[in-house]
């Protein structure tokens, strides 16, 4: 990820996810989540790190964990990001930081994941306000 959005500019990401695992029958047992932080992880990420890490989801934790662990010197910016994140845009947040390359863990300031989501947020907002506009109004 590279360049910075500008307010109004339409920009276009996809992602590809994993495939989902089969759904449990009422003969097993609910699935363990395998992105979910482990003791090893905890050492590794330290106290601080770890309680960050742990306010996002399970299904995300491990790719968290290895952003910033993958982060280097520029690892005070990944928390601080996923920490300032609005409560609307976590998920987003949460999401972008678990699956980003190592090259961008290594130099995105939070400022720049920061604005760059809050903008995508906005952009998603008022595009979802208008879809909804339109279908109430018809």
């Amino acid at each position: 990820m590279s360049g910075e959005f500008k307010e109004g500019e339409e920009v276009t990401v996809s992602f590809q996810a994993d495939e989902a695992a089969p759904t449990p029958t009422s003969a097993q047992s609910a699935p363990v989540h395998t992105n979910q932080l482990t003791a090893a992880d905890r050492e590794q990420l330290g106290p601080e790190l770890a309680a960050i890490v742990e306010r996002y989801p399970a299904s995300s934790q491990k790719g968290l964990a290895r952003s910033l662990i993958a982060a280097g010197d520029n690892q005070p910016a990944l928390p601080r990001a996923l920490k300032y994140a609005l409560p609307t845009e976590r998920d987003a947040m949460g999401f972008l930081v678990a699956n980003m390359p190592e090259v961008d863990a290594q130099s995105l300031s939070s400022t720049f994941l920061l604005r760059n989501v809050r903008l995508a947020s906005r952009r998603a907002s008022k595009r979802h306000g208008a879809e909804t506009s339109r279908t109430t109004c018809s």
